[in-house]
């Protein structure tokens, strides 16, 4: 099977690359309504349209990705990052998350706290290799509470271009969780090595950006005798560019457990804000979202995220 992934990757891998300098040729050329003939119209209702359509342009490309505000070796397609979903460009920044949930009933009542540092490089606009470590504190109604760390997690990400011309853009990758955890605290992991490969597809149009990402995730390394559970993850977001300094952002998240000794089916649904905290430090992002359980099966009843965002 983990050569089967292999040999898909490779082929995609293969496949993304070979779309990139169709793409450059066409970020070379000239573009066409800079020509002068192009604005002699003769009329002024649609000069106004004209007028107001590069007034949206000019906001989309200065101000629309408040990530990049100030770091322009980004050119072309690039989309703002979400806060529960990951971002479908690959991208260069460091990241700290502080999260919380809380559940008020049942024998796993309690509450828990999950720090999580890390950090991606984009080797090219197309690939980019990130890794996450989190740590988790438990803390149960009835008992003491514990902490460990959680699995390791290290993400492939590649971006196809090959629509950017229309705002769209596609990705695939995959993500190894790393035995860093402990399975007696129910933290992570300390012997299964999580194979997860993903699906993304992302639409930007002016202030406006729409994220869709699918998960498969399978556990390998597994003891003799041990139960295989296989899970599915989606996550859409839409996040929408109030001002320069300000997004809004609607996620709806999702995990829904495929094979193994449980079955659960759970989604929720997440607001947030992200904003530019100093106007002299763009780079500097903060995000403040919260989860809300929809349906009847869930982890927890309400939870909260923060985070802190600092672009290179």
């Amino acid at each position: 099977m983990i050569s089967n992934l292999y040999s898909v990757f490779l082929f995609l891998f293969l496949l993304n690359f070979a779309t990139i300098p169709a793409h450059s040729q066409s970020q070379n050329r000239p573009h066409e309504h800079h020509e002068a003939g192009d604005h002699d119209h003769g009329d002024t209702d649609h000069d106004g349209e004209h007028e107001q359509a590069h007034s949206n342009h000019d906001f989309v490309r200065d101000h629309a990705d408040a990530d990049h505000t100030a770091d322009h070796h980004h050119e072309g397609l690039h989309f703002s990052h979400p806060l529960f979903t990951e971002s479908p460009t690959p991208d260069t920044k460091f990241r700290v998350n502080y999260g919380f949930t809380n559940l008020n009933s049942g024998h796993e009542a309690g509450s828990t706290q999950m720090v999580t540092v890390g950090g991606e490089y984009a080797f090219h606009r197309a690939f980019s290799v990130e890794v996450e470590f989190p740590f988790q504190s438990i803390n149960p109604d009835m008992g003491g509470s514990f902490s460990n760390t959680g699995n390791l997690n290290v993400s492939l990400k590649f971006a196809n271009f090959a629509f950017e011309k229309e705002g769209l853009l596609l990705g695939y990758g995959v993500e190894f969780g790393l035995p860093t955890g402990n399975d007696a605290k129910a933290i992570g992991s300390d012997h299964l090595i999580h194979i997860e490969p993903f699906l993304n597809i992302a639409l930007k149009k002016d202030r406006v950006e729409a994220v869709a990402f699918t998960i498969f995730g399978v556990p390998t390394n597994q003891h003799v005798g041990e139960e295989i559970e296989t899970d599915f993850e989606y996550n859409f977001s839409l996040l929408y560019h109030v001002a320069p300094q300000l997004q809004s952002i609607l996620e709806l998240n999702g995990e829904t457990i495929l094979s193994g000794e449980k079955s659960m089916n759970v989604t929720m649904l997440s607001p947030g804000v992200k904003f530019l905290p100093l106007k002299t430090t763009p780079e500097l992002i903060i995000g403040i979202g919260i989860q809300v359980p929809l349906t009847h099966e869930k982890e927890f009843d309400v939870g909260a995220m923060g985070s802190v965002f600092y672009h290179f």
